[in-house]
């Protein structure tokens, strides 16, 4: 047997394959374990993530599944998958994916891993859905080898709603640090703000435009908004800015595959969201050197408590929001605080960190000594 056919077979699987957070983690994870396992993928056939992990696994290891969506026919065909393939092991990400690794894992004999991307479920008001969709949570709990949570912040929030008593361990979201930060000098010019909206209950798109009615108020010349994202509220919320007139210095850019590559050509990062896990984008806008300034909830909290507490607003403040922001007029408040925030994201939230902590996870799962299955160097 090759040392390649020795490693284990690793399936992963994502309700969703667009521009976002969970999805760029899949690929995190199938770039950086190559070499420790062979890795399959399954996921919605959509832009940009498919191509991007067909081109790391090839096609053969790719299955598509519906997008946020359970299907008999889809969850057969997974079956089928996992003994054609002669899966070891299944790592699911998000809700949606959970719906489908569970089922076809216990039916299957292979053990599963779950990674809980953030508990918007379990943080929307009450009723019959919510608890139903509780409910079925504590009861795929107990088929479930390991339940890995993101964030302090979504580990109490489980346990508050009755799940996440049983194997779990904390492995935060990581991201590289590809370099020091390059100065601009824009002093005078206006304050380049990026934020990114799906136009989601959870990422509160109604404080966003309050904190544009805000800085309107002080001195719309002052700044710039990118807002980039997409969701079906998107209409709804260009719709908004032109009645208010705030299009004359706010820009709707939907989705985008190379945000992160756009990122360092702003000044200021802006989260407005009603809660998180542990945000990517936030990550990123932090590893290139741009100061943040976040809404104070679980997810967010995690990063302001290492040392950025002046960088947080209370959620719903949009006066305290522009203070945070107009308080990175400067190069050189921007410049300081751009530094604060990549050593923060170096020390704390490293992605070969996470890869090494989710390579520990696999091997205690399948119960194998780490050192057998290191890569071949």
């Amino acid at each position: 047997m090759s040392s390649v056919e020795a490693q284990p077979r690793v399936l992963l699987i994502t309700g969703r394959a667009d521009i976002g957070g969970g999805p760029e983690h899949v690929l995190q994870l199938v770039e950086g374990l190559a070499g420790r396992c062979q890795v399959f993928v399954a996921c919605p056939q959509e832009a940009p993530y498919w191509d991007r992990y067909t081109a790391q696994v090839g096609s053969e290891r790719m299955l598509a599944i519906p997008r946020r969506r359970l299907s008999l026919g889809a969850l057969w065909a997974l079956r089928r998958f996992v003994g054609r393939q002669h899966i070891e092991l299944i790592h699911s990400h998000g809700s949606a994916a959970s719906a489908y690794s569970r089922p076809v894992g216990a039916l299957s004999g292979v053990p599963i891993v779950h990674t809980h991307h953030g508990l918007f479920f379990v943080s929307r008001p009450g009723g019959l859905k919510r608890r139903l969709r509780l409910l079925i949570e504590q009861l795929l709990e107990r088929v479930t080898s390991l339940s890995i949570f993101v964030s302090d912040g979504d580990q109490a929030l489980a346990r508050s709603a009755g799940f996440g008593f049983g194997a779990s361990r904390m492995i935060r979201n990581g991201v590289a640090v590809s370099g020091e930060i390059v100065g601009k000098d824009r002093d005078g010019a206006p304050l380049k703000i990026v934020t990114v909206n799906n136009y989601s209950e959870a990422k509160n798109p109604d404080l966003l435009l309050a904190i544009i009615a805000e800085l309107a108020t002080r001195d719309e010349a002052a700044a710039e908004v990118h807002v980039y994202g997409d969701g079906d509220g998107r209409a709804a919320f260009a719709s908004a800015l032109r009645a208010a007139g705030h299009d004359r210095f706010v820009h709707v850019h939907g989705a985008v595959p190379e945000l992160r590559e756009r990122l360092p050509a702003h000044d200021v990062f802006l989260s407005c969201s009603r809660w998180e896990g542990l945000p990517y984008a936030v990550l990123e806008a932090m590893a290139a050197g741009l100061p943040t300034v976040l809404s104070r909830v679980p997810g967010h909290d995690e990063i302001l408590a290492h040392g950025l507490d002046d960088c947080g607003y209370a959620l719903g403040d949009a006066a305290e929001a522009v203070d945070r922001l107009l308080a990175f007029q400067t190069p050189a408040s921007r410049q300081s605080a751009g530094v604060r925030a990549q050593a923060v994201v170096r020390q704390y939230f490293g992605a070969d960190e996470m890869l090494d902590r989710t390579w520990a996870a696999y091997c205690d799962v399948l119960e194998q000594p780490i050192a057998e299955w290191q890569p071949n160097v």
